[in-house]
């Protein structure tokens, strides 16, 4: 009989989870506002033999990801995560000349014209798929969640973007994109389950 693994997000039970080696790094104290280590567990990705359900944990960067940190701090789901994922990867694909389209073998103007047809493919899906982020969430739920997936801005660039204050602009921010992503999320579920690149 084989165990079967529970399904838990990478920032659940993370005391239950095991690290071989040596400790797990801290973040310096001259870096504080572009290193936040915080830890998290992953399936080992080395298992041997029976341990194969074992979690590993793991240092994460959380400061220059704010997809990451919501969900560190439990501030959203893991389904929520997954859209917001699930949305990077999607504009990230979609960017012309951009990623693997460069490190692909050149056999000639017949792979350049390829490479050229499934960069428009990935725009057109990219195209496609902002018009369902934008159906779920709202058109502002989908601004915010293009400014700080796809262009890595904070809740506080967005909130003096928008002139809505120092104090209270980025908290507004931050509960209007943590919504976008619920939303996003319950919209991609009822897609026949989920979008999957």
């Amino acid at each position: 009989m084989v165990a079967q693994r529970k399904n838990y997000g990478r920032y659940d039970r993370v005391e239950e989870a095991v690290h071989p080696g040596p400790a797990l790094p801290r973040a310096p104290k001259r870096m504080k506002e572009k290193v936040e280590i915080v830890v998290a567990a992953v399936d080992d990705p080395n298992p041997l033999g029976g341990e194969k359900l074992r979690r590993q944990r793991v240092a994460v960067n959380v400061a220059r990801d704010t997809l990451e940190r919501e969900y560190a701090y439990h501030r959203i789901s893991t389904a929520a995560y997954q859209a917001g994922r699930t949305f990077e990867r999607i504009l990230e694909a979609a960017q012309i000349g951009a990623g693997s389209a460069s490190l692909e073998r050149s056999g000639g103007a017949g792979d350049h014209e390829a490479m050229v047809a499934k960069a428009m493919d990935r725009a057109e899906a990219a195209v496609e798929f902002e018009a369902h982020v934008r159906s779920a969430c709202g058109q502002h739920g989908a601004l915010i969640l293009r400014a700080i997936l796809g262009d890595g801005q904070s809740f506080a660039q967005i909130a003096a973007a928008e002139a809505l204050g120092v104090k209270r602009g980025p908290s507004k921010i931050a509960c209007e994109f943590r919504e976008a992503l619920i939303a996003l999320a319950k919209h991609l579920e009822g897609q026949c389950g989920g979008l999957t690149l």
